[in-house]
């Protein structure tokens, strides 16, 4: 399922315009990731906890070019 296929859904699911469904959808991407950006953890019921978990550098080399990188 596609985000406008997951739109068209949740709009005859709930009773309200697609394009109204999209404009909420976007609201709460954007909050979301606000809230990670802000380090803040989100708990969804039912669903799942997002939060953004620091992991250390390491080095990784592009097996074409053989370059090292970050």
């Amino acid at each position: 399922m596609n985000n406008k296929e997951f739109a068209a859904e949740l709009s005859r699911r709930t009773g309200i315009s697609v394009k109204e469904t999209t404009d909420l959808m976007g609201k709460l991407i954007a909050e979301m990731t606000q809230e990670l950006v802000e380090g803040s953890a989100i708990a969804v019921s039912g669903f799942g906890t997002f939060d953004v978990k620091k992991k250390a550098e390491r080095i990784s080399v592009n097996p074409t070019t053989k370059q090292r990188m970050l």
